[in-house]
């Protein structure tokens, strides 16, 4: 689910950049660093409603508030943990300079 790098001491001064990618299945939520390396990342399914009916054979909906709250919930465990790839890059580079 989530990936950080422990040598990844770029972050600190790197421009990052979000991107949300809504698929029919799931939400997704990145951020990529200068170079195009994934930081972090955090996806979640949502459910998938077939209507009943005659006349919607084939017919595929989604609730747009369950897409709305796991985009949220991915963009927050996203930047958690990238927070925290950050806190272990400064507390890493405070022990070298001990």
């Amino acid at each position: 689910l989530i990936r950080s790098d422990d040598n990844a001491s770029h972050l600190i001064s790197s421009k990052l950049v979000g991107s949300i990618d809504q698929g029919t299945s799931s939400s997704r939520f990145m951020i990529f660093d200068s170079f195009g390396n994934v930081i972090a990342n955090a996806q979640m399914e949502h459910r998938q409603i077939y209507p009943d009916g005659p006349d919607k054979v084939g017919w595929h909906e989604h609730n747009p508030i369950e897409i709305w709250r796991n985009v949220v919930t991915c963009v927050d465990t996203a930047l958690s943990e990238l927070e925290k790839a950050a806190l272990k890059i400064v507390q890493s580079k405070e022990k070298l300079e001990r």
